[in-house]
């Protein structure tokens, strides 16, 4: 994370590409509250989150066995005007189907 931040230090602008491979890179190593702590960074900046970016934190949260948060980031999107991807929709079917296993 120290990395995205030094960004704007080296005059390189982060945009959501890098964001989103953060978010990605996070969820994969099962960091997902730091994941989400970038997803709503960029919420807050001026960065605007796309699919892709949800996608990647709907699989981050869906590692965490965290599917409730996952629902809400499919919320977020959908409120924000997002329009789902099949990708998305796999990462949330992912995420509620770990919830299935986890509770057998």
């Amino acid at each position: 994370l120290g990395v995205l931040r030094d960004l704007p230090l080296q005059a390189l602008d982060p945009n959501v590409i890098i964001y989103s491979a953060t978010v990605d890179a996070l969820g994969r190593g099962e960091q997902w509250t730091l994941a989400l702590g970038v997803l709503h960074e960029m919420r807050c900046g001026a960065v605007q989150p796309n699919a892709t970016t949800y996608t990647n934190a709907v699989g981050a949260v869906g590692r965490g066995r965290e599917w409730q948060r996952s629902l809400a980031l499919w919320s977020e999107f959908l409120e924000d005007g997002g329009r789902p991807t099949a990708a998305l929709c796999s990462a949330l079917a992912g995420a509620l189907g770990r919830r299935r296993r986890w509770e057998e």
